[in-house]
């Protein structure tokens, strides 16, 4: 019997160890002003990954704390120091949805055009970055139309449509070369419809003449070698197109 109820004990006892360990403790949050100061100390040894993400721990413990929204936009300079550009975009981007009137928010504008801005692709890669970028620079005028931001931004986009119309070239001229000629057709239509105003519309526009006398089309050549010359007359590219017209 003795033996019978020491064994009823351990076996309790041990039960209530194991149910102690399964269960877990919640974290206990830190004071924010501890966490602002942790941040703050971490921008001054200049290690920004470790600064912004303890800014950031502001927002996830403490939302409505005096230190979290300045931290929040500590946190977006901090990243573009160190170049984490998707890092940069991203918070910015939460920054200017939580906070659309706070006195940097032109600030946080600027950051995430700059976040893409400052990575446009190369004409033979992906453009999204381009895109980004170009309706970064956008939102950055509509919001701001008079800052000085707004005017270097103005600058800044011309240089996204002028890419953008690279790539459009880049991939016509690869049909025209494949003989694709439709296709080819339809991507130098883009830049004469959509880029009219960038460095790219000239060759466009001698490329559809090649692209339309490859076709047995030679009225459609002419139209746009007209074009072309009544806009650009002195243009190599003119004379490429007329050069075009007269061997055939």
């Amino acid at each position: 019997m003795r033996f019978f109820k020491f064994f009823s004990l351990v076996l309790l006892a041990a039960l209530i160890t194991s149910c102690a360990s399964s269960i877990s403790v919640l974290p206990v949050d830190e004071p924010a002003h501890v966490i602002n100061a942790d941040a703050r100390n971490y921008l001054a040894k200049k290690s920004y990954k470790e600064a912004a993400d303890r800014f950031l721990e502001l927002e996830r413990q403490h939302p409505y704390s005096k230190y979290t929204q300045a931290g929040m936009m500590e946190a977006v300079e901090a990243y573009f120091l160190i170049r984490a550009y998707d890092d940069v975009a991203f918070t910015a981007d939460r920054y200017i949805i939580l906070y659309p009137k706070a006195a940097d928010v032109k600030r946080a504008y600027f950051l995430r055009a700059e976040a893409f801005y400052i990575r446009l692709a190369d004409v033979k890669r992906d453009q999204r970055i381009t895109l980004q970028a170009q309706a970064g620079l956008k939102a950055l005028v509509k919001r701001f139309p008079n800052s000085l931001e707004a005017k270097a931004a103005v600058k800044k986009i011309l240089v996204t449509v002028d890419l953008l119309a690279a790539k459009e070239m880049e991939v016509g001229r690869y049909y025209l070369n494949a003989r694709n000629f439709p296709a080819a057709i339809n991507r130098f239509k883009v830049v004469v419809d959509k880029y009219q105003t960038t460095r790219q519309i000239e060759e466009s526009l001698a490329r559809l003449v090649e692209a339309y006398l490859a076709l047995g089309l030679r009225d459609e050549a002419k139209a746009n070698a007209a074009l072309l010359g009544r806009n650009y007359p002195s243009g190599e590219w003119y004379n490429y197109a007329f050069n075009l017209l007269n061997k055939k």
